[in-house]
Formats: C-alpha cells, sequence, structure tokens
C-alpha cells in the first residue's frame, strides 16, 4: 500500500474513532450516565456538558498525536485496532 492511500485509510480511521466517540458520549448523556467509568462519572456528576467537552477532548488529543504519526505503519494498524475494539466494547 502506498504511503498516500495509507494516509487516506488512516484519515477516516481516525476520523471514524472521533464519531464514535461523539456518539458514546451523547448515548451517555442520554441515558443519564450509566455505563460511564469511575474517573469521568465524576465529571458527569458535576455537569454533562463538561463530561462532554472533556471525553471529546481526551479523544481529539489521541487523534491528533495518532496523526501526527501519519508515516508510521503501525500507527494505521494499531488505529484499526482500536476502532474495532471500540466499536465491540461499546456493543456495536
Amino acid at each position: 500500500m502506498s504511503i498516500v492511500s495509507r494516509v487516506r485509510v488512516l484519515f477516516w480511521t481516525l476520523l471514524a474513532i472521533y464519531c464514535v466517540n461523539l456518539v458514546d458520549a451523547l448515548s451517555a448523556i442520554i441515558y443519564d450516565g450509566h455505563k460511564i467509568n469511575g474517573l469521568m462519572q465524576a465529571v458527569y456528576v458535576s455537569s454533562p456538558i463538561a463530561f462532554l467537552f472533556v471525553k471529546m477532548g481526551v479523544c481529539g488529543i489521541g487523534v491528533t498525536m495518532l496523526w501526527k504519526d501519519k508515516e508510521n505503519q503501525l500507527t494505521l494498524y494499531g488505529s484499526i485496532m482500536l476502532l474495532i475494539i471500540y466499536l465491540i466494547s461499546i456493543g456495536v
């Protein structure tokens, strides 16, 4: 696979990770925070909007760090695995 196609696949994979994270955060807010881990539960209790910003901010930082290393082939494979594991963990 050429570097251009690898970067294109990485872009769409990282965008999918970010979108799945947004859907996960919104569903947590809609269903009143029943499946939130302990660390994020403290943020959710203080404010669901703060929870949304923190969750999306952390995901955004992670996606940005992966994008900065886009030339590395392992970044692509790791991102694809991350997306698969994330989809399985939220029950899609």
